[in-house]
């Protein structure tokens, strides 16, 4: 086990996603959980924004992917539902 701070980071990510949309995300399972599967990626997206903050420039295109596409697998099957 790690020394939380990615745990931590998700958490408060989920917070902010919360606070914006009023309330609690429904759906299962939750951003928190869908991230924490997809640790590669999730990594492989921290390192490249290390990189782009390393080189003096900001780039947070693949970490806003791979959070875009969390958030729709948590939330997405409540939109196509009826």
């Amino acid at each position: 086990m790690g020394n939380g701070n990615g745990r931590t980071a998700r958490a408060i990510a989920y917070l902010i996603f919360c606070s914006e949309f009023g309330g609690l995300l429904p759906g299962e399972p939750s951003f928190s959980t869908i991230v924490a599967g997809r640790r590669e990626e999730y990594v492989l997206a921290l390192r490249e924004a290390d990189a782009g903050e390393a080189a003096g420039r900001e780039d947070l295109t693949r970490m806003a992917r791979l959070v875009g596409r969390c958030i729709m697998e948590q939330i997405g099957p409540l939109l196509r539902d009826p």
